[in-house]
């Protein structure tokens, strides 16, 4: 039996500040975007993996079985303000926006996989194979404009909340030839 976990913790701040101007092909200043965010994140993950072999008494009869585990779960708050300034003959209103975003990301995968050998002569073998695999992910976004002086707005437009779930089987059966110089296998799955 082979078992390898691993484990992964994250955590970062990142802030950003960007000042755009847009100008004519004759050099008029039209329009000035300036943006700021600011971003926190937390997150881990986890993963497990397991290898069983068995060798039988019978040459080239084999049993694996792997199993692994996959766990990610991230949750970020990030701050995003937007002000934007129109000049020189442009008729749209000056415009701002000020927004929490609010993301939380959840992943867990778990796959098997078991293949068994059986030698019928020297040469051929029958491989039977069967695998399983379950998928389970969910990701909430929420944006939530500034009002009143709080972050208290729903933007409906900008939020969302998937969950997705993925389950499936296979099973495959393959024919093997094989020498010492040439390895043929035919098959499906």
């Amino acid at each position: 039996l082979e078992v390898r976990p691993k484990i992964v913790l994250n955590s970062n701040t990142t802030k950003s500040y960007s000042d755009n101007l847009f100008k004519t092909s004759t050099d008029t200043l039209t329009r000035e975007n300036e943006v700021e965010n600011t971003n926190k994140a937390k997150g881990y993950e986890l993963s497990a993996n397991a290898k069983l072999t068995k060798k039988f008494k019978k040459k080239d009869r084999l049993l694996v079985l792997n199993y692994s585990l996959n766990q990610r779960e991230d949750d970020a708050d990030a701050i995003l303000k937007s002000y934007n300034t129109y000049y020189s003959g442009v008729i749209l209103p000056n415009d701002t926006i000020n927004q929490k975003k609010e993301n939380y990301n959840n992943k867990q995968v778990h796959n098997a996989k078991l293949v068994y050998t059986e030698p019928l002569t020297k040469k051929i073998k029958l491989e039977f194979e069967y695998v399983f695999n379950y998928n389970k992910s969910n990701q909430d976004k929420k944006a939530l404009n500034f009002f009143n002086g709080e972050y208290s707005v729903n933007d409906s437009i900008f939020s969302n909340n998937f969950e997705n779930t993925q389950l499936y089987n296979r099973a495959g059966l393959k024919f093997i030839y094989e020498t010492k110089k040439i390895r043929f296998a035919i098959g499906s799955r």
